[in-house]
């Protein structure tokens, strides 16, 4: 990710949330950014949201499928999906709340979204937003 020369490199992968919205790229980012208060970095086929505790690139799924999203597990096929990197030293608590934010900020988008990480019981109805029933 490019963070710059004087800034400390972000961590792996801790979080993949998978979304599925009618929005384009362009305008889920800025929306994401303006409810949660922060900053979009753009390239043409990504977007990076920049938090205090880490970065969230967000980008269109290449395993899109639009007929498979309502099956079991279709999650997988949604339209987007956002890795969250976070910065060197986060506490699990930090990245919890930072992650939930993102789903808060989803769900008043009324869009549907998974999140798969380790901490996702830990997360606002385990990590899923809107009718995920068969996600």
């Amino acid at each position: 990710m490019g963070n710059g020369a004087n800034v400390e490199p972000y961590a792996d992968m801790d979080c993949r949330i998978s979304i599925d919205s009618g929005l384009t790229l362009d305008a889920l980012a800025a929306q994401l950014a303006a409810k949660l208060m922060t900053r979009v970095s753009e390239l043409p086929f990504e977007k990076t949201l920049t938090t205090a505790v880490g970065e969230m690139s967000l980008r269109k799924n290449d395993e899109y499928a639009s007929e498979r999203t309502r099956e079991v597990n279709g999650f997988l096929y949604y339209r987007y999906g956002m890795e969250f990197y976070p910065r060197p030293g986060a506490t699990l608590p930090e990245r919890i709340e930072t992650v939930a934010a993102v789903l808060r900020a989803l769900a008043s988008l009324d869009v549907r979204a998974v999140a798969a990480c380790d901490y996702e019981d830990r997360l606002p109805n385990d990590g899923r937003v809107g009718s995920n029933a068969l996600s």
